[in-house]
């Protein structure tokens, strides 16, 4: 059965003077990226999309290596455009994550509101699926905007959503309606021998 695939990227190195959208993986990132690639592998995926964000195009570039499938990325798949913000701390940033998802037509943080970008990337996800009817694509993206994408079609609190989002980790949707099928993290024990 065709489904689309939302991973979220693997671990960052994160660099306080750069803004989020440069970080590339950490050596752990790469480590996780090569153990989602098991699990992923039951949905035979057809081939892996990711934004253009180094990050992700670093994950998705692993899975597919050790999937033997093409990897290309695809823009508008990209974080919630912040270009301007840097790391502060923790905290912090999931305070202005809870306020964007909390009036998500309002621009609150960073430079998009939340329904600009789920429109964004909705528009880039339903060209991929277009292009690929027939086939289960896996789409390595990031966290807040995965997640503004699967609370727009499921009936989920964003914030408990985004919070619980593992790096990396997978979220498997029905093609048609994009109902939510699975949350699946690397270190879930259903497909740890």
């Amino acid at each position: 059965m065709r489904r689309i695939i939302l991973i979220r990227h693997s671990n960052p190195e994160i660099q306080q003077d750069q803004t989020a959208s440069h970080w590339q993986l950490s050596d752990l990132g790469k480590c996780r990226a090569r153990a989602l690639s098991p699990i992923l592998s039951h949905y035979h995926p057809s081939c892996v999309y990711s934004s253009i964000e180094p990050k992700a195009v670093e994950t998705a570039a692993i899975l597919a290596d050790s999937l033997n499938i093409p990897s290309e990325s695809h823009n508008g798949l990209h974080e919630h455009e912040r270009s301007h913000v840097l790391w502060s701390t923790r905290e912090r940033f999931a305070s202005q994550v809870a306020e964007l998802f909390a009036r998500p037509n309002e621009l609150v943080f960073g430079d998009e509101t939340a329904d600009q970008a789920v429109s964004r990337f909705s528009d880039a996800v339903a060209k991929l699926r277009e292009n690929h009817a027939d086939d289960t694509i896996a789409i390595v993206c990031h966290g807040t905007v995965m997640t503004l994408f699967v609370s727009y079609w499921n009936d989920i609190d964003p914030f408990q959503f985004w919070g619980s989002l593992d790096m990396p980790s997978m979220v498997v949707l029905s093609p048609g309606s994009f109902k939510l099928e699975d949350v699946i993290s690397v270190d879930d024990s259903r497909y740890i021998e």
